[in-house]
């Protein structure tokens, strides 16, 4: 899909809004085709590559829409945010030095914090806030209408650093108390995210590792001046790998070296059932030739039993050697 870069001529008016200690938003880039912007309860119509885009300054208040195949790429200051298709997202507040909130009714948001700013960065969902520090993160509201009433999951993503999710507690109205409430805060990093329900409110939230396809979605919608990276890898269907110390590795040392004597030893045994074999059915060709049949039979007997232990012992030591890599 085509993505079009927005140049930013009104830096001017961005400079003036911050006077009055309040921060914006500029739009650097977008993909699809139009967005919606609802502002003082008025609903406006854009055009992604359209010049009224361009001038946009989004602010506290605000509230954004993209539709299907639609991405818009925000910026304030060190703070990028791309908000993804059919996502609805408002600007409670913005103010990177006291303190920011933003809220995602729906779909998915990427963020990029360069620095960790003066103020808080919160995040919300239906029912759960998320801290951003400095890093990459992201976070996902969706709702599974199966059941009479929709169940709200809202999983927070770190791709690279340490996010705080806290969710609310479960409305009691025996205690008299109005103001919410929320459960102790969850720790994720890089590699880690949070699934909450509105259905289990009563469970702890637990971190647990996500697959490379999600840093993978995002990869194909980098941010502006940013190449597309490898997707973060943190979770396969290997099995995991064990860390060698030095007890391990000493066991290592001592099986193979164990391994080299044991078949050593073999191919000294096998070469020994080789020669007493050879000796017997040459003893027996003699005693056969002076007429001594019964001791030739010994003899003979005695040989073949040892050619068949040597040839036993040099195919067993063949199949089990390193090199064939038949015992691995």
């Amino acid at each position: 899909m085509k993505k079009y870069v927005l140049p930013i001529p009104f830096l001017f008016l961005l400079l003036t809004f911050s006077l009055f200690g309040q921060d914006y938003f500029q739009i650097l880039s977008g993909e699809g085709e139009s967005f919606s912007l609802v502002r003082n309860g008025v609903k406006q119509n854009f055009k992604v590559a359209g010049e009224e885009s361009r001038s946009i300054l989004i602010g506290e208040g605000d509230y954004l829409l993209t539709g299907e195949g639609t991405f818009l790429e925000l910026s304030s200051r060190d703070f990028l945010l791309m908000v993804g298709e059919n996502s609805a997202l408002t600007v409670d507040s913005l103010n990177l030095k006291q303190g920011s909130l933003l809220t995602l009714s729906y779909g998915h948001v990427h963020a990029l914090l360069k620095q960790t700013p003066a103020g808080d960065v919160w995040i919300a969902g239906s029912d759960t806030v998320c801290r951003l520090s400095r890093g990459e993160f992201g976070f996902l509201v969706d709702y599974d209408m199966t059941m009479d009433q929709p169940e709200i999951l809202t999983r927070v993503y770190s791709m690279d650093g340490q996010a705080e999710i806290r969710q609310r507690l479960a409305d009691d109205s025996l205690s008299g108390d109005k103001r919410v409430q929320y459960k102790d805060p969850v720790l994720i990093e890089q590699g880690e995210m949070v699934i909450a329900s509105n259905w289990e409110k009563d469970l702890p939230l637990l971190p647990s590792f996500f697959d490379s396809d999600y840093a993978g979605y995002w990869a194909l919608h980098p941010f502006s001046g940013m190449a597309p990276s490898l997707p973060l890898v943190t979770q396969t269907d290997e099995q995991p790998v064990t860390r060698i110390t030095e007890e391990v590795k000493d066991r290592i040392d001592v099986k193979e070296n164990t391994s080299t004597v044991d078949r050593e030893y073999l191919l000294k045994t096998g070469q020994a059932a080789f020669v007493l074999g050879a000796l017997s059915m040459t003893g027996a060709s003699l005693t056969y030739m002076l007429g001594q049949g019964t001791a030739g039979n010994a003899l003979a007997g005695f040989g073949l039993f040892n050619l068949a232990v040597g040839t036993g012992v040099y195919g067993y030591s063949y199949l089990t050697s390193p090199e064939t890599g038949a015992g691995e």
